[in-house]
This record gives structure tokens, C-alpha cells and sequence, in this order.
């Protein structure tokens, strides 16, 4: 019920009025993401940057910015997460921009 709540409060007042655009919305909830420890979220996080024009590089700087917040021991796995992730759906396919 609680979730419901949550998710109708968005729906009608952060789409509605929030003056963020897609893509930085994502890379604040990346960053979120990584510092609450959230790899599933993470991962599925990065998949909606990408495929909204995120370019690699943005999502890189999300994790490098997190360093000096969240601590190198928490990065580590997110940067492995990530390499992987780009290897398989951009090297591998060149499914979302480079840039």
C-alpha cells in the first residue's frame, strides 16, 4: 500500500512539476542506487539511462563523483557491474549511443 502511495505521489506531482529532465533524473537515481547498495535497481537504472541518450561516459562520471561520497570499496562492484553491462549491450551490439 505504502509503494502504491509512493508511486501515485510521483506519478502526479514529480512528473507532473518536477523541473528535472529524464536524463539527469536517471543519473540521480543511479547515484541513489549505488550509494543505498541497490545493484538490481542499479543495473536496471542504467539500462533506462541508456536507452533514454545517457551516454557511457555520463554514467561513468556518476560512479567516479560517488567515490569521495560513498567510499572506493562500494564503487568497486558498481564499476565492475557497469563494465560489463556496457561490454555486453554496446560493444558487444552497439545497441545506445556512444556519446
Amino acid at each position: 500500500e505504502r509503494s502504491r502511495g509512493l508511486g501515485d505521489v510521483y506519478k502526479r506531482q514529480v512528473q507532473r512539476y518536477g523541473k528535472l529532465d529524464v536524463k539527469t533524473r536517471v543519473l540521480v537515481t543511479m547515484a541513489s542506487s549505488l550509494a543505498q547498495q541497490a545493484a538490481a535497481t542499479y543495473e536496471m537504472t542504467l539500462r533506462a539511462a541508456l536507452a533514454n541518450g545517457v551516454a557511457p561516459v555520463a554514467v561513468r562520471e556518476v560512479l567516479y563523483q560517488a567515490v569521495p561520497y560513498v567510499g572506493m570499496a562500494k564503487v568497486v562492484d558498481y564499476i565492475a557491474l557497469t563494465n560489463d553491462f556496457l561490454m555486453k549491450n554496446i560493444l558487444s551490439n552497439n545497441r545506445y549511443p556512444q556519446r
